[in-house]
């Protein structure tokens, strides 16, 4: 713990990476080793030890809120399951994290708009030749 509140993060690998093998039911040193491979950016171990950590400890507030972040920094993002893991943060008792709702609000609002088909892209307008008619209206006096 204390090298990743440092932010030396390789070295919190080397010392938990064996917790991995020998200790595998560790939840507490897996959800920090996941932690240290966050910091370093390698987000597909991270993920790994954080699903044993939360095989282990599905009721930590602590392994779902750090399940939340790995999935919404995965390219592209696991938004649905990220939301999940963080409304389940929140009903173990973790205080809301306003920056941390902006990302998801955001990521949500891309997955949705690159879900709807676009009409700009690759499809075809057809226009009439018959010309536009107004629209008659009656003022009342």
């Amino acid at each position: 713990m204390a090298y990743c509140r440092a932010a030396d993060f390789a070295s919190a690998v080397a010392v938990l990476a064996p917790f991995d093998v020998k200790r595998p039911l560790h939840a507490d040193a897996l959800l920090t080793l996941g932690t240290a491979y966050m910091g370093l950016g390698r987000i597909g171990e991270a993920r790994v030890a954080t699903e044993k950590a939360l095989k282990i400890n599905p009721d930590s507030l602590e392994v779902n809120y750090n399940m939340a972040q790995i999935l919404i920094s995965l390219s592209p993002p696991e938004v649905m399951e990220s939301q999940q893991h963080y409304r389940r943060a929140l009903e173990l008792g973790m205080m809301p994290d306003p920056d941390f709702e902006n990302t998801l609000r955001t990521a949500l609002i891309i997955a949705r708009l690159k879900s709807r088909p676009s009409t700009s892209r690759g499809t075809k307008v057809e226009r009439s030749n018959t010309p536009a008619r107004a629209i008659p209206f009656s003022r009342d006096k």
